[in-house]
């Protein structure tokens, strides 16, 4: 009995392993706190572009702008995405 998966199976698959609004802003949020601790003034998280969904790092972004951050997302590498948030 043959134990692999079909192409569509994999999609699915790598879909419900992508980071998610609430795992992306855990993720902010410690680095944050760890920047301030060290007196740093910014944060940045770079994502292989096949492995994050741009829309959610937008939603992310709405969260940290009614917060107050400064945040910008790079999209001109042609394999990562940058989240960089400053405060």
């Amino acid at each position: 009995m043959s134990s692999s998966i079909t192409a569509a199976e994999a999609a699915k698959i790598a879909e419900q392993n992508k980071p998610t609004v609430i795992s992306i802003t855990n993720e902010v949020d410690e680095r944050i706190k760890s920047a301030m601790t060290h007196g740093v003034r910014f944060t940045s998280i770079s994502y292989s572009k096949s492995s994050v969904n741009i829309s959610t790092l937008e939603e992310v972004k709405k969260g940290y702008l009614k917060q107050g951050f400064e945040v910008q997302i790079f999209t001109e590498s042609p394999n990562d995405v940058s989240f960089i948030v400053r405060f």
